[in-house]
């Protein structure tokens, strides 16, 4: 299109005051003899391309800049929200949403209670397709009633399969046992593959932070080197930076890692008995540490007062796997097992 218009646009200027056709633009072959070889001809300038000056989210992210701009706006939350309940409800679902699609948490809704009262406090997402739909309901009302109110509306969600696996998020008093919503609580998220969070003070701050962001960003208010930052690239300086990690919140959920499944897996005994095994490892190896030598047997029955629940040869396996790892080793290993002596060989 450029390129027309320096020759037809152009027949008002010097290119329409040439001396022959050719200078025109109307040579044809009837032309011929017109033609001077003598005459130079002047070429015409390349046409510059338009460039896109647009630095793509991909180079150049202004990183250290929103490190410190990050700070400073977490400290401003720290000192503006004292209490979790300065937020409502809605506020802080939304909140949540937010980070989690940050995060890369996939099929991220809100809304997962059908209530009409209480859908507002709800999200729902998956992190693998295999798991299910995970729902997750915030709620910090006092009013005890209400509570109960929420309850009903998580056991009608599971009742109608909204979700495979529920998340409470709540710091405020639960109630106390004759209290109806304390018990549909229990026969919700106690001994249950459902859980509880209580969330703290510091993941609010975070939570805040990104939100308030966010809304900079969407408003073109968000400046960093001298430049607005569009929501998309916020995203990706809040991921590549890891400032979310902090939130222990987050954590719970699951959010930082790929296998929220073995978080929510139906099967959850085997993932606390993996969480057991390594506290008791982690036991006994903080016992021959500090004691430098013991008894084998000692160190077994001392490992099974502690840990009553558990059986002798699931001691002994820990003790054996400790050896294997070369955490801990045996003087004798030829005498009878209960007769060797115990040592640490690492710090």
């Amino acid at each position: 299109m450029l390129g027309r218009q320096v020759f037809s646009g152009g027949r008002n200027t010097r290119i329409q005051a040439g001396r022959s056709p050719l200078d025109r633009g109307e040579f044809t072959p009837d032309h011929v003899g017109e033609i001077n070889p003598l005459e130079p001809i002047t070429p015409i300038a390349p046409i510059t391309p338009i460039v896109n000056t647009f630095s793509p989210i991909t180079t150049a992210l202004p990183i250290a800049a929103f490190r410190l701009h990050w700070r400073e706006t977490l400290r401003q939350n720290r000192d503006r929200v004292t209490h979790i309940r300065q937020f409502s409800e809605p506020e802080r679902i939304r909140m949540l949403r937010q980070v989690l699609e940050v995060l890369g948490v996939c099929g991220v809704q809100p809304q997962i209670l059908s209530s009409r009262t209480y859908s507002r406090y709800s999200l729902g997402f998956y992190w693998s397709f295999e798991v299910g739909r995970v729902g997750v309901i915030w709620v910090e009302e006092p009013n005890l009633i209400s509570f109960c109110n929420v309850m009903k509306a998580c056991q009608k969600a599971l009742r109608e399969n909204a979700c495979e696996f529920l998340y409470l998020i709540r710091a405020e008093s639960l109630g106390i046992p004759r209290n109806q919503g304390y018990r549909r609580y229990r026969e919700l998220f106690v001994d249950s593959v459902h859980r509880h969070i209580v969330p703290d003070l510091d993941s609010m701050h975070i939570l805040a932070s990104y939100h308030e962001l966010l809304t900079a960003a969407l408003g073109g208010d968000l400046i960093l080197d001298d430049r607005p930052v569009h929501p998309s690239e916020l995203q990706q300086l809040t991921r590549d930076t890891g400032v979310l990690q902090e939130s222990c919140l987050l954590g719970e959920l699951g959010a930082f890692g790929s296998d929220l499944s073995s978080l929510l897996s139906p099967d959850r005994e085997e993932h606390r008995a993996a969480g057991l095994d390594r506290s008791v490892a982690d036991f006994i190896f903080a016992l021959v540490q500090t004691q430098q030598l013991m008894g084998r047997l000692v160190l077994r029955e001392t490992t099974a007062a502690q840990f009553e629940a558990l059986a002798e040869d699931q001691i002994e396996r820990e003790i054996e796997r400790l050896i294997a790892e070369g955490a801990i080793g045996v003087l004798d290993p030829n005498a009878p097992t209960d007769s060797q002596l115990v040592c640490c060989l690492s710090e």
